[in-house]
């Protein structure tokens, strides 16, 4: 159930992170994406027998149903751990898509899927809103044709949501990953942790996501999820870079004293925990507005996702220059989240080019500044 207090949520934090440091030790991710494997079902088993893929999903189809706050938690828990599992699409974007879709009915079984492990769902839905794939008409189903150059955990996934063009507009549409129209090719990412992959549809099935008519609307809700849940993963990224960064800062002797105790490493650890915070409070408030009325969002959603993506470039730096460069090795830790970083960076597009759209967003909805600061 949702969680609703600071105890429930605290409660649930220490429960995600004490399970995936259990179950997602750095050193295995490094093992498993070193082996080139794409997957690891012995942790996928795990993950669902502890019912995380459940997370978004309704309790009558075999979720947990933990609501935004807990989704937010999660996804920064993972982030923190940089968790070799496909959360993002199968945990999170893609039951809420169904379920914002008001299709869980027509989507039981795969709901259900998710939530039990047995079925993974990638999400194709650009957060600019540009897609080159259109879907025509066919009987009862669509006819998709077209590709996607990158699509987070598709070559992992059973099921693909993707939006199309149709001759009235946008739509979503549900697709078997198998079909013979489908052809996925995995791509070589920065990021070892996190697989992503070229899909190409020709002439492949799928079916209607819900209602074409309100496809539109639905589909700008879910890019502003996409934007929110890497903010919330880069969040996560972040903290465990300044805790990593204060351990070593107290155990580094240099002039025989802790480089931790000189200002200057001081000072870098307080403005990146600054940082941490504000961006960690941007992404946990703009969650906990996620299900009201859909276009109350947007410029919310662009504050975390630019205070996220800002904390999370000031955690590497600052990780890299406290460890004095070491950091920059393969075998140290910090060059994942360094890799982590650089592709979701990627996925949503140069930060300057999210601040320009935060600006467009706060001048499109004629917020009055000062009115806002002075109160």
């Amino acid at each position: 159930m949702p969680l609703l207090t600071d105890a429930d949520r605290m409660q649930f934090r220490t429960w995600v992170r004490d399970a995936l440091e259990q179950l997602a030790p750095l050193d295995q991710t490094r093992i498993l994406a070193e082996s080139g494997r794409r997957d690891d079902p012995a942790l996928h088993g795990s993950l669902a027998e502890l019912g995380m893929f459940g997370l978004a999903t309704p309790e009558e189809y075999g979720g947990g149903d933990v609501g935004a706050a807990g989704l937010a938690i999660f996804l920064m828990e993972a982030g923190r751990c940089l968790l070799p599992a496909p959360y993002l699409s199968t945990a999170v974007l893609a039951p809420t898509a169904i379920r914002w879709a008001g299709a869980e009915k027509h989507f039981a079984e795969l709901l259900r899927g998710i939530a039990a492990g047995r079925a993974r769902v990638a999400l194709a839905v650009s957060p600019s809103g540009d897609t080159a794939l259109r879907a025509a008409r066919d009987g009862q189903f669509w006819q998709l044709t077209g590709a996607y150059p990158a699509v987070l955990e598709a070559d992992v996934a059973d099921w693909l949501i993707v939006a199309a063009e149709t001759d009235t507009g946008p739509g979503l549409f549900v697709v078997d990953r198998h079909d013979a129209g489908v052809h996925i090719a995995a791509l070589h990412s920065v990021d070892v942790a996190r697989p992503v992959a070229a899909v190409t549809f020709t002439s492949a099935p799928g079916v209607a996501l819900g209602d074409l008519d309100s496809a539109a609307a639905l589909q700008a809700r879910l890019q502003d999820l996409v934007r929110l849940a890497i903010a919330a993963d880069a969040v996560g990224g972040a903290q465990r870079l300044l805790d990593m960064s204060v351990e070593y800062a107290k155990a580094r002797v240099q002039f025989g004293r802790p480089i931790g105790s000189f200002q200057t490493i001081k000072h870098r650890c307080a403005d990146l925990f600054v940082a941490v915070q504000a961006a960690t409070a941007a992404v946990e408030g703009s969650f906990d507005h996620l299900d009201q009325t859909p276009g109350t969002t947007p410029v919310s959603v662009a504050v975390a996702a630019v205070c996220a993506h800002e904390a999370n470039w000031q955690a590497v730096r600052t990780a890299m220059q406290i460890h004095g460069g070491l950091a920059l090795t393969w075998e140290h830790e910090v060059q994942l989240y360094l890799k982590r970083m650089t592709a979701s960076q990627h996925l949503l597009g140069n930060p300057d080019h999210e601040l320009a759209r935060l600006t467009d967003l706060v001048l499109a909805a004629n917020y009055d500044v000062v009115r806002e600061i002075i109160g």
